[in-house]
């Protein structure tokens, strides 16, 4: 991965989606909502990294960005990964499950391209220092938003997910006080 650019929004979401149950609630926002995982870790990277709040304009420009690229690239390395894993009775389980590993790669180098061409198409800089409730409320905000974008209208286990995603984002504070943010950047 060394022929990379450098990439914030990519450090960013190396940090965060290892954080404890963040790569779960992205991928059952993807999965049960069809919600784009580098669409939701880049509202996370602009709000944590205090360049604030996104507008419908800049989430439609930065999904027209990548859309056909998630689409034919990611999404198809995606399907094929999956097809792998759920197995087949003539392919060597051995062989299958090192294709299956060599198909994750490419997606991640994928995904990795995606947030690239995403975080291209932002042009504010960080804010260091931004208070964590600060970076929670925008991204909150920034979640809201997006999903409002999508047509998604949040329902029980989708706030679960988006609390997890923003505990990852900004651990700094407490369950009930992302939990509060969240409701109120939802509208609740």
């Amino acid at each position: 991965m060394s022929d990379f650019p450098a990439s914030e929004l990519w450090d960013f979401t190396i940090s965060v989606y290892g954080r404890e149950g963040v790569s779960g609630a992205c991928i059952a926002l993807q999965d049960r909502r069809g919600l784009d995982v580098d669409m939701i870790l880049m509202c996370g990277w602009l709000g944590a990294s205090g360049r604030g709040r996104t507008n419908a304009q800049e989430l439609e420009t930065a999904w027209k960005a990548i859309s056909a690229w998630q689409a034919e690239i990611v999404g198809t390395l995606r399907a094929v990964r999956r097809r792998i894993k759920e197995g087949y009775p003539q392919a060597p389980e051995a062989a299958a499950t090192a294709v299956g590993k060599a198909v994750l790669k490419q997606e991640i180098e994928a995904e990795h391209v995606a947030q690239i061409m995403l975080e291209a198409t932002i042009d504010r800089a960080a804010r260091p220092g931004v208070a964590p409730v600060e970076q929670v409320a925008d991204t909150a905000a920034n979640l809201a938003l997006y999903l409002k974008s999508r047509g998604v209208v949040p329902d029980d286990e989708d706030r679960k997910s988006l609390t997890t995603i923003l505990a990852g984002a900004v651990p700094d504070l407490s369950a009930d006080d992302i939990a509060k943010t969240l409701d109120s950047a939802l509208g609740n």
